[in-house]
């Protein structure tokens, strides 16, 4: 049954109260013109949740809404009390009013400020927060009514179609990424060994490029940190390939080592040609093993390239849920059994005469055990891509930190044996914090902890980088939001959309002032482009509004190839929000103001705001990244001495052991923090003169060479205290060795910190390492053969890795002067041409003499020195050094050696006399030194 339909008194009918489809769209413009707030909220919920993978994109919608639902709370908390300091705010506003939401305005603004300085992830949620309540809070002065609707809806529907279009249009997941990861890194694992094959293979001693294997390992590992709080759908949970990415950085650690051994034989070398590498000769020197072994070694590095074939077989089998592929694992280990067995034949076998053998010995050695940990790296990533267990059919894996982790301590298990019972380093570790909290006890009052305490606390908020962040967040939006709180300002700060130059500042206050000026930037160059796009579409469109959708198609297509690239997805966000804003004035709200006014208005409040942002930046609590990534690299090689130290005393202190882990983490922390500065240091604005960018990046990655040369694959039992443990044949030496590394770390960060000159004498650590030779070598002659017990003292791997340490330290030293010479400030008098003249000046002899006068004893330790370089890089000579700085080496005729080898058994210095050897070898360094400088010059 129908109604019938209303009728006026006259008899006519009455105008139906249904909307109509045809009035749809005009009513829905009339509502949204009586608030021009809800289209902007849209567009900025839009455009802030660009993500790729569909989890991400619900973690992020999460911390959004999170962040609007916390800013309606607090905004509406803020109103109710203000109406109750005033709640007639028709005539005028008064001044506690003002005051209470401009507080509530800072208030909000430093809590952002912290949390987005500590929290990452909180970086959109956090933005959410900041511009619902700059807007709720400025229009709340003279409006009394709560805040929800206005918000809320927009910033949900803005949700809803990202979310749509994200799930819709080419979907990508978490699980597909972590497989074209962990593939990518088989694939360079596999490179990697087949380097190490051929290089072998031809006895050519070549480092092995690690930037792709690098860059896949951080990939992996970035696809594994998203994945603690993102939803997938795979069958492979992310925790069984935990084990897989241990290992992939384990292997990186190796390929460090054996590119350091590789460095010191290269730098021993004379220059090669590289026209026909079989035919020249000598580069075939490096193969010092048998020709059994040697074939024992390339079978066994065969082996493990067709292992890890059958891994990327097994893995695509198992992210695809076909039958797996079976890895030859029995096979894998009887070569491995097979390899050691040859290596300690080899060692067995051999005939150490003079000295130059002995140095081959602690190359060769070296060699071999890097390649045995590799190989065992491998059989590890074997075990790691075996246990993988896949689901039969695909199923929603919830984000791993919602989990207990049992999943990761099985894999672990069944990787490397691990029982539920804590570790050696976790036992140490418990008894000294034990020990320590007892004699702390003993020895302090309850007054005196709690001022400790106190003490701690206020010094770790001064020293807090989070709290400064907040600080000079709080200052930018309270000085751009202060106008409004003036009088009756507030009316012409709405109408020229002033909140805009918030937004601006509070994108561009970055944590450094190298990425604020570099967002400052994207964010000109972004309003710029997409405020004079919108102009040009809405005049070339007329009002029409099918043109000005299918030009708004082509620009998004453009915009979103910027907002996909890394380098510019910023300006690209910058360019959609302007873009938009634009756009709408021009076609929503053209009854308001012309196209015209709302782009001059765009283009006003963008300064001001970067400017204000910028200025707070440099004059508050100023955070220089060049600076900060400096004293980063001082403090590693700091907390490196300090980890010397602790091995060099842990046989007379063995408490020290305890913070072996602690020292590495300390070390690798601030090499990470400086690693992650770099970037910032591009866009930094300087008065210093020249920023080697370059020289940093070699100097941070030259202080990983030492760490893993140190440490190894393990923090907590580094390597350098293992050999310690368990040598027995000069151990005084071996401990003065450690000595003079630990000084040659302070001197390294006390140069790079203070920008100085590197001391003028080579490194002591290289008389102290001869003479640590020269006492194996002596202790090999005395000792007959049959008095030896085990094989592994006549293994000399811990000899060649101490050399490889010194020669990377000599490197380092060398950077860190150089780095000196390239960045000398044309200010307090030093003119720029001077630093030629400091380059010439820094040798033992007057600046511009050709011809220096050795000192007594210098032609002594100099043959001695050109005697011993055949391995090691810090005892070499002129023409070394010049191939090592790249320069043609000229022909200076042949050299004659001084070989006093032969006479070592009745003629082996006292090494009891440190003090008169180390005398000379500074003297003799410092003339060879200054002598290679003028060369140079």
């Amino acid at each position: 049954m129908g109604t019938n339909p209303p009728v006026t008194p006259d008899g006519t009918q009455a105008p139906s109260t249904k909307l109509q489809p045809a009035q749809l769209p005009h009513k829905l413009l009339n509502k949204i013109r009586s608030d021009p707030t809800r289209t902007r909220q849209v567009l900025k919920a839009i455009y802030l949740f660009p993500t790729k993978t569909i989890g991400g994109q619900l973690v992020h919608s999460a911390i959004g809404l999170v962040g609007i639902f916390a800013s309606i709370a607090y905004v509406n908390l803020a109103l109710f009390i203000a109406n109750r300091i005033q709640y007639d705010v028709e005539e005028h506003v008064g001044l506690g009013r003002r005051i209470f939401l401009l507080v509530s305005l800072g208030v909000a603004a430093f809590g952002c400020g912290y949390v987005r300085s500590k929290m990452i992830r909180s970086y959109l949620g956090i933005n959410f927060f900041m511009v619902v309540s700059m807007f709720a809070l400025i229009r709340g002065i003279n409006n009394n009514v709560h805040q929800f609707a206005n918000f809320i809806y927009p910033m949900c529907i803005g949700c809803c179609v990202s979310l749509a279009v994200s799930f819709v249009i080419w979907p990508e997941d978490r699980g597909s990424k972590l497989r074209s990861s962990v593939l990518k890194a088989l694939k360079e694992s596999k490179d990697i060994i087949k380097a190490s094959r051929q290089g072998l293979r031809l006895g050519v001693p070549v480092e092995i490029s690690i930037s792709k294997i690098t860059d896949a390992e951080k990939a992996l590992g970035t696809c594994l940190d998203e994945a603690n709080y993102e939803i997938s759908i795979s069958r492979v949970e992310p925790d069984h390939l935990v084990p897989f990415h241990q290992c992939l950085a384990r292997l990186i650690t190796n390929v460090r080592v054996l590119n350091a051994a590789m460095r010191r034989y290269n730098r021993t070398m004379r220059r090669l040609s590289v026209a026909a590498p079989a035919m020249t000769p000598g580069l075939r020197e490096m193969e010092h093993n048998s020709e059994t072994f040697r074939d024992i070694i390339y079978a066994a590095l065969s082996c493990a390239i067709n292992i890890m074939e059958s891994m990327e077989k097994r893995v695509n089998d198992v992210f695809d849920g076909k039958m797996k592929t079976p890895i030859e694992h029995e096979k894998f280990q009887d070569m491995l059994v097979e390899f050691a067995h040859g290596m300690s034949n080899e060692v067995r076998n051999r005939d150490i005469e003079d000295y130059h053998e002995l140095e081959c010995a602690a190359f060769t050695d070296q060699l071999n055990t890097v390649i045995l940990d590799m190989l065992d790296v491998v059989r590890d990533m074997t075990r790691a891509i075996a246990i993988i267990d896949p689901a039969r059919r695909i199923k929603l894996v919830f984000p791993r930190k919602m989990r207990s982790g049992q999943a990761l301590k099985h894999a672990l298990s069944q990787i490397y044996g691990h029982s539920d019972e804590i570790s050696v380093s976790q036992a140490r570790s418990m008894m000294a914090a034990d020990e320590a909290y007892v004699t702390y006890l003993e020895a302090t009052t309850r007054l005196d902890r709690i001022k400790i305490w106190l003490a701690s606390q206020l010094s770790s908020m001064k020293r807090s980088r989070h709290l400064k962040y907040a600080v000079k967040f709080t200052i930018a939006m309270c000085i751009l939001a202060a106008p409004a709180y003036i009088a009756r300002w507030y009316i012409w700060f709405d109408n020229f959309r002033a909140q805009l130059a918030m937004i601006s500042a509070m994108v561009a206050l970055e944590t450094t002032r190298g990425m604020s000026f570099r967002t400052a930037g994207m964010k000109l160059i972004g309003a710029a482009t997409g405020g004079l796009t919108a102009f040009l579409v809405v005049v070339a469109s007329h009002g029409h509004i099918g043109i000005s959708m299918g030009l708004t198609v082509i620009v998004g297509i453009l915009v979103g190839c910027l907002v996909t690239n890394t380098k510019w997805q910023k300006t690209g966000t910058v360019t959609a929000l302007a873009y938009n804003l634009v756009l709408g004035v021009g076609t929503i709200f053209r009854a308001q103001a012309p196209i015209s006014a709302a782009f001059a208005r765009r283009l006003l409040t963008l300064p001001v705001g970067l400017s204000v942002a910028l200025i707070v930046h440099l004059t508050v609590f100023p955070y220089h990244s060049r600076g900060e990534l400096v004293k980063g690299l001082g403090s590693s090689l700091d907390w490196l001495h300090h980890l010397l130290f602790a091995i060099e005393c842990s046989e007379e202190h063995p408490q020290l052991q305890s913070k072996f882990d602690e020292m590495v983490g300390k070390a690798q922390g601030r090499v990470a923090l400086a690693k992650s500065l770099m970037p910032a240091t591009h866009y930094e604005f300087s008065l210093t003169g020249h920023w080697p960018y370059e020289r940093f990046e070699r100097i941070a990655d030259k202080i990983s060479d030492v760490i893993d040369l140190i440490v190894g694959e393990t923090p907590s039992d580094p390597v350098l205290a293992v050999h310690l443990q368990g040598a027995r044949t000069c151990e005084r030496l071996r401990t003065k060795l450690l000595a003079s590394l630990c000084n040659d770390l302070l001197v390294i960060s006390h140069t790079l910190s203070a920008r100085l000159h590197m001391p003028r004498h080579s490194s002591v650590s290289v008389s102290v390492l001869e003479e640590y030779q020269l006492s194996v070598l002596t202790q090999l002659f005395s000792t007959p053969l049959d008095l030896v017990p085990t094989d592994s003292l006549r293994n000399y791997c811990e000899l060649g890795r101490l050399a490889d340490l010194v020669s990377e330290m000599s490197l380092l030293r060398d950077e860190v002067d150089e780095l000196t010479l390239e960045t000398q400030c044309p200010k307090h008098g030093l003119l720029a041409h001077l630093s030629y003249a400091a380059k010439r000046s820094r040798s033992g002899s007057r600046p511009g003499s050709r011809s220096t006068t050795p000192a007594p004893g210098a032609q002594r330790w100099e043959g001695r020195l050109n005697a011993s370089n055949v391995f090691f890089p810090n005892m070499m000579g002129d023409e070394e050094m010049g191939v090592r700085r790249g320069r043609e080496e000229q022909d200076v005729g042949p050299r004659v050696r001084i070989m006093f080898e032969s006479d070592v058994r009745g003629h082996v210095r006292d090494v009891s006399r440190d003090s008169d050897d180390s005398e000379e070898t500074v003297v003799g360094g410092e003339e060879g030194r200054g002598r290679r400088e003028d060369d140079m010059v």
